[in-house]
């Protein structure tokens, strides 16, 4: 069984917050996590890795935040690897977090529209 792209439950509670928090708050995510990926993106390619651990550490508790376990995941995964300066397939690991955030912001988008 494929795991969800957001957590139902989670999406639910913010909604409960009300429409204009949950597209406040959804908002604020895709500014972040776009920052957060150009980051990252920048301190692969310098070979950063104390800072590519601090740019997936922010990705993966926002991610958390918004129900996206599973780019969380793919963030604590990088994270984990930039602390340690383990630089090894980055660049791999890096678009399959684009991939999984590209399908949470498909996701986020069709919950805003109440879908």
């Amino acid at each position: 069984m494929e795991q969800e792209v957001l957590n139902r439950g989670i999406i639910s509670e913010l909604r409960d917050m009300g429409d204009d928090f949950l597209k406040e708050i959804t908002e604020k995510f895709f500014e972040d996590a776009d920052a957060d990926i150009a980051a990252l993106r920048k301190h692969i390619e310098k070979g950063e890795g104390r800072e590519i651990g601090i740019a997936a550490h922010g990705l993966k508790g926002t991610s958390l935040t918004m129900g996206a376990e599973t780019l969380a995941g793919i963030a604590f995964e990088i994270e984990t690897k930039g602390k340690a300066n383990n630089l090894n397939a980055l660049d791999e690991d890096l678009q399959r977090l684009e991939r999984s955030y590209y399908e949470v912001r498909q996701a986020l988008q069709r919950a805003l529209e109440g879908e």
